[in-house]
């Protein structure tokens, strides 16, 4: 069975990775050129590797390509990193990987209360950095700065907001550093054009958040 986690083997560098996407608003323009915008309600994230060449015929390459062709023919999900993104591809601005958990039940919207943190603590999770709550599909991006209080509590500002009916329980376990996103491939790749005899060059591959 092909694995369900994104294969990154040592050959496969990148180019370029476009941000951590999230879809936009729902947008109308009045007569008069008014702009009028509610707040999408969609979740799913989008982004898009570009990748280095790679040497054709090899055994690594060649394998990958059967992989990728496979999760995109069969729409599997598959878990991912996302390569620029802290507390994801990359370690978070705030304290890290802590034993953190939400404070209290039937939390939604933009904002979650959480516990477990060191005490009186400025910065514990920076804007930028992602996180993971056990039983909330979607990852959630912070979106401003958070302290601790001397009860080691915190209210973290999050995107997406939590829909009613989703809300974590009391206690989930919030991860906080290698946090990883549910995706599939989200359009057809560009196989690899041909660059000459030995290399697949321009190879790029773009993602969908699954939540």
């Amino acid at each position: 069975m092909p694995s369900s986690v994104f294969p990154r083997p040592t050959f496969l560098t990148y180019e370029s990775a476009t941000a951590f996407g999230a879809p936009g608003p729902y947008m109308t323009v009045t007569r008069s050129g008014k702009v009028q915008t509610r707040g999408s309600t969609m979740r799913g994230r989008v982004w898009t590797e570009t990748y280095n060449p790679m040497f054709i015929g090899s055994t690594e390459v060649e394998g990958w390509l059967a992989w990728v062709r496979w999760a995109w023919n069969t729409g599997t999900e598959f878990s991912i990193k996302h390569l620029t993104t802290p507390g994801s591809g990359r370690p978070p601005n705030g304290v890290g990987d802590l034993s953190v958990q939400v404070k209290g039940s039937s939390q939604t919207g933009a904002t979650l209360v959480t516990d477990g943190w060191p005490t009186s603590t400025s910065n514990v999770v920076r804007a930028g950095d992602v996180i993971k709550v056990a039983g909330v599909n979607p990852v959630l991006q912070i979106v401003d700065d958070a302290n601790s209080d001397g009860a080691g509590e915190a209210s973290l500002y999050i995107n997406p907001p939590i829909f009613v009916g989703g809300s974590p329980s009391d206690n989930a376990v919030i991860t906080t550093t290698d946090v990883t996103i549910t995706a599939v491939i989200a359009a057809e790749p560009n196989w690899p054009p041909v660059g000459n005899a030995f290399w697949y060059q321009g190879f790029s591959l773009t993602f969908r958040e699954s939540p």
